[in-house]
């Protein structure tokens, strides 16, 4: 089965090109309809207080462009090459356009109260989390019928 991960980029990159809101603005909105661009399973609708579940759980270090990380009370610190940084996320949804070492690009939406589709750089890798979880997904093609 061919793998979604570029259709779901092109989406996403399309999206955040534009600066429009996908559906509520929701950071789940973004990535839902990129899965739904690329023929990927969705979450199931009925989270039940879970965290939502984008694919195959994968290691934040195995983590692609084109996968998707769930992030839950996420506290960062850290020196980086780039500078200091610190920061925090609550509970976000977004897709990884490119890791650099423990910078990660995101494409995302409803992130420092921008509802639409963005561009940021985060260090979520090395030693930068301090708290909380990241949980890395690799979207799965639906199967065919």
């Amino acid at each position: 089965m061919a793998d979604p991960a570029d259709q779901i980029l092109l989406y996403a990159r399309a999206r955040a090109a534009t600066a429009k809101k996908v559906d509520r603005g929701e950071c789940w909105d973004l990535g839902v309809r990129a899965l739904e661009a690329a023929n990927a399973k969705r979450p199931p609708q009925d989270f039940g207080g879970k965290l939502y579940v984008w694919g195959d759980k994968i290691a934040l270090t195995d983590v692609q462009p084109g996968d998707i990380l769930q992030i839950e009370e996420l506290q960062l610190s850290c020196s980086t090459d780039n500078g200091d940084y610190s920061g925090s996320v609550s509970h976000h949804t977004a897709i990884v356009e490119k890791v650099d070492g423990v910078w990660f690009t995101l494409l995302h939406q409803n992130f420092n109260g921008k509802r639409y589709p963005t561009r940021d750089q985060l260090p979520i890798g090395g030693e930068c989390i301090k708290s909380g979880t990241v949980a890395a997904y690799r979207p799965m093609a639906k199967a065919k019928k």
